[in-house]
């Protein structure tokens, strides 16, 4: 259950981090440092996720090359599936094999639209920066 409460965790984390990220101030350092250290914490809240579900679905996954006890993904198996899922660059030595993993993998990759959210989140800060120098331009 420790990974349940690191999930839980690292998912408040997450939508704090988020709200200040996403929030209609100017866009600084910070703000960039912040939405990829989100995207990066989503990660871990996936993998977090995986480990739970392996727990209660021991043959959720299937693994060319599993490197945990009696087959099942450790840790950095966990953190790998994660990052193929957000980044969609494919599936290969790790499938989910039970239609619940499916269901939460495909949650992690499409319900969250964690793929957009590098794009859209640094796109809009600099689109609200390019908007407030136009709007101080015109004023002088």
């Amino acid at each position: 259950m420790a990974l349940a409460a690191a999930a839980t965790c690292i998912g408040t984390v997450t939508v704090a981090l988020l709200r200040c990220v996403l929030d209609r101030r100017p866009i600084t350092t910070d703000k960039v440092f912040g939405a990829v250290a989100a995207y990066i914490l989503i990660a871990l809240s996936s993998a977090s996720l995986f480990g739970v579900l392996q727990i209660f679905e021991p043959h959720a996954f299937n693994a060319a090359v599993a490197h945990g006890p009696d087959g099942r993904l450790n840790w950095s198996d966990m953190m790998y599936f994660s990052f193929t899922v957000l980044t969609s660059t494919g599936f290969g030595e790790i499938t989910p094999a039970s239609p619940f993993a499916r269901r939460d993998r495909d949650r992690t990759d499409a319900g969250r639209d964690v793929r957009g959210f590098p794009d859209c989140a640094p796109g809009q800060h600099v689109r609200d920066a390019e908007a407030q120098e136009l709007t101080h331009a015109v004023r002088r």
